[in-house]
Protein backbone atom coordinates (compact mmCIF):
# COMPACT_ATOMS: atom_id res chain seq x y z
CA UNK A 1 0.00 0.00 0.00
CA UNK A 2 1.35 3.42 -0.99
CA UNK A 3 0.89 5.68 2.01
CA UNK A 4 1.52 9.40 2.43
CA UNK A 5 1.85 10.85 5.93
CA UNK A 6 0.11 14.17 6.55
CA UNK A 7 1.20 15.96 9.71
CA UNK A 8 -0.38 19.23 10.89
CA UNK A 9 1.84 21.23 13.24
CA UNK A 10 1.97 24.42 15.25
CA UNK A 11 5.17 25.23 17.16
CA UNK A 12 6.48 21.65 17.42
CA UNK A 13 10.18 22.37 16.90
CA UNK A 14 11.12 19.95 19.70
CA UNK A 15 9.65 16.84 18.09
CA UNK A 16 8.87 17.36 14.41
CA UNK A 17 12.20 16.14 12.99
CA UNK A 18 11.90 12.89 14.95
CA UNK A 19 8.26 12.45 13.90
CA UNK A 20 9.08 13.01 10.22
CA UNK A 21 12.08 10.67 10.29
CA UNK A 22 10.06 7.83 11.81
CA UNK A 23 7.11 8.33 9.46
CA UNK A 24 9.44 8.14 6.44
CA UNK A 25 10.18 4.51 7.34
CA UNK A 26 6.63 3.55 6.39
CA UNK A 27 5.46 6.27 4.00
CA UNK A 28 6.49 7.18 0.47
CA UNK A 29 6.19 10.89 1.32
CA UNK A 30 5.71 12.97 4.44
CA UNK A 31 3.81 16.24 4.09
CA UNK A 32 3.94 18.70 6.97
CA UNK A 33 1.43 21.55 7.04
CA UNK A 34 2.87 24.24 9.28
CA UNK A 35 -0.05 26.16 10.73
CA UNK A 36 1.63 29.51 11.39
CA UNK A 37 4.45 28.38 13.68
CA UNK A 38 6.70 31.10 15.06
CA UNK A 39 9.57 28.77 15.99
CA UNK A 40 11.83 26.63 13.81
CA UNK A 41 9.23 23.92 13.12
CA UNK A 42 9.06 24.27 9.32
CA UNK A 43 12.85 24.36 9.00
CA UNK A 44 13.25 21.22 11.15
CA UNK A 45 10.54 19.42 9.18
CA UNK A 46 12.14 20.24 5.83
CA UNK A 47 15.59 19.26 7.10
CA UNK A 48 14.20 15.86 8.13
CA UNK A 49 12.93 15.28 4.60
CA UNK A 50 9.31 16.45 4.68
CA UNK A 51 7.48 18.43 2.04
CA UNK A 52 6.43 21.56 3.94
CA UNK A 53 3.32 23.65 3.29
CA UNK A 54 2.84 26.83 5.29
CA UNK A 55 0.01 28.94 6.62
CA UNK A 56 1.06 32.54 7.20
CA UNK A 57 -1.00 32.63 10.42
CA UNK A 58 -2.43 30.02 12.75
CA UNK A 59 -5.77 28.89 11.33
CA UNK A 60 -6.43 25.64 13.21
CA UNK A 61 -5.89 21.92 12.80
CA UNK A 62 -8.88 21.47 10.50
CA UNK A 63 -7.67 24.16 8.13
CA UNK A 64 -4.21 22.55 8.07
CA UNK A 65 -5.64 19.13 7.22
CA UNK A 66 -7.80 20.59 4.45
CA UNK A 67 -4.72 22.33 3.02
CA UNK A 68 -2.87 19.01 3.13
CA UNK A 69 -5.68 17.15 1.39
CA UNK A 70 -5.81 19.80 -1.33
CA UNK A 71 -2.10 19.28 -2.00
CA UNK A 72 -2.64 15.59 -2.82
CA UNK A 73 -4.18 16.21 -6.21
CA UNK A 74 -2.25 14.34 -8.89
CA UNK A 75 -0.20 12.29 -6.43
CA UNK A 76 -0.01 8.50 -6.63
CA UNK A 77 -1.07 6.95 -3.32
CA UNK A 78 -3.53 4.50 -1.79
CA UNK A 79 -4.08 6.11 1.60
CA UNK A 80 -3.05 8.98 3.84
CA UNK A 81 -2.11 8.56 7.47
CA UNK A 82 -2.95 11.60 9.60
CA UNK A 83 -0.58 12.25 12.49
CA UNK A 84 0.19 14.97 15.01
CA UNK A 85 3.62 16.54 15.23
CA UNK A 86 4.04 16.29 19.01
CA UNK A 87 5.25 12.64 19.07
CA UNK A 88 2.03 11.40 20.71
CA UNK A 89 1.49 9.13 17.70
CA UNK A 90 3.98 6.32 17.18
CA UNK A 91 4.80 5.68 13.51
CA UNK A 92 5.55 2.06 14.39
CA UNK A 93 1.76 1.62 14.63
CA UNK A 94 1.29 2.51 10.94
CA UNK A 95 1.71 -1.10 9.72
CA UNK A 96 -1.08 -2.18 12.10
CA UNK A 97 -3.40 0.47 10.64
CA UNK A 98 -2.55 -0.70 7.11
CA UNK A 99 -3.08 -4.35 8.05
CA UNK A 100 -6.49 -3.59 9.55
CA UNK A 101 -7.56 -1.60 6.50
CA UNK A 102 -6.61 -4.46 4.20
CA UNK A 103 -8.13 -7.13 6.45
CA UNK A 104 -11.44 -5.30 7.01
CA UNK A 105 -11.73 -3.86 3.53
CA UNK A 106 -12.27 -0.53 5.29
CA UNK A 107 -12.02 2.95 3.85
CA UNK A 108 -10.94 4.57 7.13
CA UNK A 109 -9.12 3.14 10.13
CA UNK A 110 -9.27 5.20 13.33
CA UNK A 111 -6.52 4.62 15.87
CA UNK A 112 -7.93 3.67 19.27
CA UNK A 113 -6.13 4.38 22.52
CA UNK A 114 -8.99 3.07 24.65
CA UNK A 115 -7.79 -0.52 24.90
CA UNK A 116 -5.04 0.79 27.18
CA UNK A 117 -5.55 4.51 27.91
CA UNK A 118 -2.67 4.48 30.39
CA UNK A 119 -1.34 8.00 30.80
CA UNK A 120 -4.26 9.75 29.08
CA UNK A 121 -5.34 12.64 31.36
CA UNK A 122 -8.63 11.81 33.08
CA UNK A 123 -10.43 14.89 31.74
CA UNK A 124 -9.38 13.93 28.19
CA UNK A 125 -10.58 10.38 28.76
CA UNK A 126 -14.02 11.52 29.95
CA UNK A 127 -14.35 14.11 27.17
CA UNK A 128 -13.38 11.54 24.55
CA UNK A 129 -15.87 9.00 25.91
CA UNK A 130 -18.66 11.56 25.71
CA UNK A 131 -17.81 12.67 22.17
CA UNK A 132 -17.46 9.08 20.98
CA UNK A 133 -20.85 8.19 22.52
CA UNK A 134 -22.52 11.15 20.82
CA UNK A 135 -21.02 10.33 17.43
CA UNK A 136 -22.03 6.70 17.82
CA UNK A 137 -25.62 7.78 18.53
CA UNK A 138 -25.58 10.02 15.46
CA UNK A 139 -23.85 7.78 12.91
CA UNK A 140 -24.65 4.31 14.25
CA UNK A 141 -20.97 3.39 13.96
CA UNK A 142 -19.35 1.94 17.06
CA UNK A 143 -15.94 3.56 17.55
CA UNK A 144 -14.20 3.74 20.90
CA UNK A 145 -11.91 6.71 20.22
CA UNK A 146 -13.46 9.06 17.67
CA UNK A 147 -11.22 11.96 18.68
CA UNK A 148 -7.94 10.21 17.96
CA UNK A 149 -6.13 12.13 15.23
CA UNK A 150 -4.02 9.11 14.26
CA UNK A 151 -5.96 7.56 11.38
CA UNK A 152 -5.53 6.00 7.96
CA UNK A 153 -7.82 7.33 5.22
CA UNK A 154 -8.18 5.76 1.80
CA UNK A 155 -7.77 7.83 -1.37
CA UNK A 156 -11.38 7.21 -2.39
CA UNK A 157 -12.57 8.92 0.78
CA UNK A 158 -10.30 11.93 0.34
CA UNK A 159 -11.45 12.34 -3.26
CA UNK A 160 -15.11 12.42 -2.17
CA UNK A 161 -15.18 14.42 1.07
CA UNK A 162 -15.86 18.14 1.29
CA UNK A 163 -14.65 19.34 4.68
CA UNK A 164 -15.21 22.74 6.29
CA UNK A 165 -14.05 22.59 9.92
CA UNK A 166 -11.09 24.78 10.89
CA UNK A 167 -10.41 23.44 14.37
CA UNK A 168 -10.27 20.11 16.22
CA UNK A 169 -13.82 19.16 15.24
CA UNK A 170 -12.32 18.13 11.87
CA UNK A 171 -11.87 14.65 13.39
CA UNK A 172 -15.62 14.35 13.94
CA UNK A 173 -16.50 15.90 10.58
CA UNK A 174 -14.42 13.31 8.73
CA UNK A 175 -16.30 10.48 10.46
CA UNK A 176 -19.74 12.02 9.94
CA UNK A 177 -19.11 12.90 6.30
CA UNK A 178 -17.62 9.49 5.51
CA UNK A 179 -20.48 7.70 7.26
CA UNK A 180 -23.04 9.73 5.28
CA UNK A 181 -21.38 8.54 2.06
CA UNK A 182 -21.47 4.91 3.27
CA UNK A 183 -17.70 4.49 3.54
CA UNK A 184 -16.64 1.67 5.85
CA UNK A 185 -14.99 2.87 9.05
CA UNK A 186 -13.14 0.60 11.45
CA UNK A 187 -10.52 0.98 14.17
CA UNK A 188 -7.24 -0.52 15.34
CA UNK A 189 -5.38 -0.26 18.67
CA UNK A 190 -2.56 2.27 18.88
CA UNK A 191 -0.28 3.28 21.70
CA UNK A 192 -1.24 5.94 24.21
CA UNK A 193 1.64 8.42 24.53
CA UNK A 194 1.44 11.50 26.73
CA UNK A 195 4.42 13.52 27.95
CA UNK A 196 4.74 16.59 30.13
CA UNK A 197 4.01 18.99 27.26
CA UNK A 198 0.87 21.10 27.49
CA UNK A 199 -1.80 19.92 25.07
CA UNK A 200 -3.21 22.36 22.52
CA UNK A 201 -6.62 20.81 23.12
CA UNK A 202 -8.80 22.61 25.69
CA UNK A 203 -11.37 20.05 26.90
CA UNK A 204 -14.13 22.50 27.93
CA UNK A 205 -13.72 24.92 25.04
CA UNK A 206 -13.32 22.19 22.44
CA UNK A 207 -16.21 20.14 23.85
CA UNK A 208 -18.48 23.18 23.56
CA UNK A 209 -17.24 23.74 20.01
CA UNK A 210 -17.90 20.06 19.28
CA UNK A 211 -21.47 20.32 20.58
CA UNK A 212 -22.02 23.46 18.51
CA UNK A 213 -20.69 21.60 15.47
CA UNK A 214 -23.01 18.64 16.10
CA UNK A 215 -25.98 20.98 16.42
CA UNK A 216 -25.08 22.62 13.11
CA UNK A 217 -24.86 19.19 11.47
CA UNK A 218 -28.26 18.25 12.86
CA UNK A 219 -29.75 21.54 11.68
CA UNK A 220 -28.34 21.05 8.18
CA UNK A 221 -29.69 17.49 8.06
CA UNK A 222 -33.16 18.66 9.15
CA UNK A 223 -33.12 21.43 6.54
CA UNK A 224 -32.20 18.90 3.85
CA UNK A 225 -35.05 16.63 4.94
CA UNK A 226 -37.57 19.51 5.01
CA UNK A 227 -36.53 20.55 1.52
CA UNK A 228 -37.31 17.18 -0.04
Amino acid sequence: MLVIALISVFNEVKYIAEVVAKAKKYCREVIVVDDGSVDGTPWEAASAGATVLKHAVNRGKGAAIITGFSSLSGKNFDAVVLMDGDAQHDSDDIPALIERMEKDGADIIIGSRMHNPGSMPRVRFITNKFMSWLLRKYTGISLSDTQCGFRLIGKRVIDNLQLNSDKFEIESEIIISAAAKKFKISEAPVKTIYGSEKSKIRPIRDTLRFIKFMLSVRKAKNAEFDGR
